[in-house]
């Protein structure tokens, strides 16, 4: 059998280190709640969980 979708994807469409595959439904929900994004594809039982929080940057100095 061939890889599972989730996995396809992460490593294809979303490469990068940002990207994580969670199994269980409780650790979706737990990433979920800390504000990252959660993708959920049909067929598949694992899910991929994306970093997308906005953090504040760095000022700009003015001289």
């Amino acid at each position: 059998m061939g890889e599972d979708l989730t996995e396809v994807i992460s490593k294809t469409v979303l490469a990068g280190n940002q990207v994580s595959t969670l199994i269980e439904r409780k650790e979706a929900v737990s990433a979920l709640l800390d504000g990252q994004t959660i993708i959920l594809m049909e067929g598949s039982s694992s899910v991929l969980s994306l970093q997308t929080a906005k953090y504040d940057g760095r000022s700009v100095d003015r001289k």
